[in-house]
């Protein structure tokens, strides 16, 4: 599993696979922030399920592309930040929208400098989605 260690308490990667679950509930993670839409490919079978099984709390909130990379979700995301039990990896398929999302708190909602957010947002995986980030952050 391709990972990017955001925080101490925050791991942003890409897709686990079951084993990675169970390796991140042996080091103690507690929440799974699922960034992927249910019908994605690649994806474990029943994600809500393997995850719960394991005691880890499983939160999804499904970006799809670009057009998903809007004001509404940047806070939904957030507010799954604030509550959501830590220490959690948050995950899509290679944390290229992890990084994104990453990216627009730090600058919408957490009204950091947009270069700042940028760096915050390739700190957690942001790649091929970096230049329309950029251009959202006015840079």
């Amino acid at each position: 599993m391709l990972s990017y260690q955001f925080s101490d308490d925050i791991l942003c990667a890409g897709q686990p696979s079951e084993t990675d679950l169970q390796q991140l509930k042996r080091e103690g993670y507690r929440s799974i922030i699922n960034l992927r839409p249910a019908n994605e490919p690649g994806q474990i079978q029943h994600p809500q399920q393997k995850t719960t099984e394991l005691g880890l709390d499983y939160h999804a909130l499904p970006i799809t592309g670009p057009g998903d990379l809007n004001e509404e979700n940047t806070r939904q995301f957030d507010a799954l930040l604030q509550t959501a039990a830590r220490p959690m990896v948050i995950h899509c398929g290679s944390s290229n929208r992890v990084g994104a999302l990453m990216a627009l708190r730090a600058a919408h909602i957490q009204n950091k400098d947009p270069r700042e957010a940028l760096n915050d947002g390739r700190k957690a995986g942001l790649t091929a989605l970096e230049p329309l980030v950029a251009q959202m952050l006015g840079l």
